[in-house]
């Protein structure tokens, strides 16, 4: 049975994915069906195949991983060429460079690995979000294909939806993760969602009816995860929508909205208030004191090597022989194990140095600008309920990235490369100057 799905995934791969691609090319139904495909799966990995799969180390990646959104993005790429005949084509989209800076000083770190193999599962995780990015940007032309990815967006958030009632209340658990790997990584990847229906909710003037209920879903998804830290980075993320919305076009619609959403939120209280407070006020004293000793040996780890001491080896050095957790109460323990630092900042410093650390933070700034950039220029655009959600999501993350090392996770990854191609379109390729965009409801 083992062998029947690699030659299942070995003829997607190969066949099927191109083959589609060059169909695809000829008819834009298809195109767009591909498209939103890749969208949906984002959130879902469970068809994914694992080379060399080591599956009980505790890192960031785990084997040679290829889901079905890098074969989908095969399809796209090739239709990305039948469209766009080569002249179209941009070989380095924006932040190429920086992303490129990011791989290198990743792959420079791997003179200090233990375990190379493990180093060699995230480089090659990097690839494919550096080739799907490259896709989703040369695909997204046109405001059509941005209608397609809002689509999609509502789909992927019903989806999760079910999917999280049948994990709470059918699997009866505590802390509801549907298909993601963590609750984590479900409320991390629910901030941009959330924070794009709540923006169009907020400022949508024919369709307030449908972002509502998409607001409202998601937000509940958000509550049900019970986690801390993305609860209060979403009441970040919302309260920078909300007051933006109330400063860029303040209406009367807006405020018989707040009334809503505050009689909303008042039923969501009573239903979540006992959850929520004991899920606050329970935490074990001992989880705060582990991620304390874990962001210590972190710093330990970046200030002891210029490039890190391996990427993705926290997992391995971590742990003993190595003396970077010896500050740890329990390291004399016999049986002594350590997991991963909960911060993706802190993670990437100590696996491949500071100084990549401030690459990638510049690379998550670059993106950050061109959506502030967008938000003044286009405020009274049909389209800044998407700009204005994005900011609020990235905003989101991170923060929560400091709280958390998701990020890191595929489903998260793939999430964030996808808002950062549709930011890089938008921004370049200036879409959004369309007249027929300031003269007729657009979504």
């Amino acid at each position: 049975m083992a062998d029947l799905k690699y030659y299942i995934f070995f003829f997607t791969l190969f066949i099927i994915a191109p083959a589609t691609g060059v169909v695809g090319g000829y008819y834009k139904k298809l195109s767009n069906f591909i498209f939103g495909l890749s969208i949906f799966f984002t959130c879902r990995l469970s068809e994914s195949i694992n080379f060399v799969s080591h599956e009980f180390y505790r890192g960031t990646s785990r084997g040679f991983e290829i889901t079905l959104v890098d074969c989908l993005c095969i399809s796209l790429f090739i239709i990305s060429i039948f469209r766009n005949k080569f002249k179209d084509i941009v070989f380095f989209p924006p932040g190429s460079t920086l992303m490129v800076m990011y791989f290198i000083f990743s792959m420079m770190s791997i003179i200090n690995a233990a375990n190379i193999t493990y180093s060699l599962f995230e480089l090659f995780k990097m690839i494919r979000m550096y080739f799907v990015y490259w896709v989703f940007y040369n695909y997204i032309n046109s405001l059509d294909d941005i209608k397609v990815f809002f689509k999609s967006m509502s789909i992927v958030i019903c989806y999760i939806f079910i999917s999280v009632l049948w994990d709470k209340y059918i699997g009866g658990r505590y802390q509801a993760r549907g298909p993601f790997p963590h609750q984590n990584s479900l409320v991390m990847y629910m901030q941009i969602f959330a924070g794009i229906s709540f923006a169009h909710f907020f400022n949508s003037r024919k369709f307030a009816f449908k972002w509502g209920w998409l607001s409202a879903i998601s937000t509940m998804l958000i509550i049900m995860t019970l986690s801390r830290g993305g609860l209060l980075c979403y009441a970040i993320s919302i309260s920078i929508i909300y007051f933006l919305s109330i400063i860029n076009n303040f209406s009367k619609q807006k405020v018989i909205l707040t009334l809503y959403m505050l009689m909303a939120l008042f039923g969501i209280g009573l239903k979540s208030i006992g959850t929520l407070y004991e899920r606050f006020t329970t935490a074990p004293k001992e989880s705060a004191h582990t991620r304390v000793y874990l962001a210590k040996s972190a710093v330990n780890m970046a200030n002891d090597k210029f490039f890190g001491i391996g990427l993705n080896n926290f997992g391995v050095k971590v742990n003993k022989p190595f003396l970077y957790s010896k500050d740890s109460p329990r390291y004399e323990e016999k049986g002594f194990k350590e997991g991963l630092v909960e911060t993706s900042y802190l993670m990437i410093a100590a696996e491949t140095g500071w100084l990549n650390l401030l690459v990638f933070l510049i690379l998550l700034s670059s993106f950050y600008y061109r959506n502030i950039r967008m938000l003044i220029k286009y405020r009274k655009n049909n389209y800044y309920p998407l700009l204005l959600g994005v900011f609020g999501g990235l905003t989101a993350i991170y923060v929560e990235s400091s709280l958390e090392w998701v990020l890191k996770q595929t489903t998260n990854s793939y999430q964030l490369i996808l808002v950062f191609s549709i930011l890089s379109v938008l921004y370049t390729k200036k879409i959004l100057d369309e007249p027929v965009v300031n003269t007729k409801e657009a979504i």
